[in-house]
């Protein structure tokens, strides 16, 4: 199987390339149904891993946590005194 299309995520391969696809409104949430598809991802690359190079994993959704932009605005300079941040200690 070179392609999958599922209810939470899909793949494809082609030329050495594995595109990995998490489409699971509202924010991709890993719960049961995105395990078990990340199940038979990871069975179907396994097959493929001889003739891959590299693995491309991206969101169909466009927003980004709130977590997500809280980690990228704090300042290394903040992170890096050792305090606690939202995104655990640095």
């Amino acid at each position: 199987m070179k392609s999958f299309a599922g209810k939470t995520l899909r793949w494809e391969w082609g030329e050495g390339v594995i595109e990995l696809t998490l489409d699971h409104a509202p924010a991709n949430e890993i719960g049961t149904a995105m395990l078990a598809e990340l199940e038979q991802f990871v069975a179907a690359s396994g097959a493929l891993a001889t003739e891959t190079s590299v693995c491309i994993i991206s969101s169909a959704r466009k927003s980004v946590s709130r977590r997500a932009r809280i980690c990228a605005s704090i300042p290394r300079s903040s992170a890096a005194s050792g305090k606690r941040t939202p995104c655990g200690y640095s």
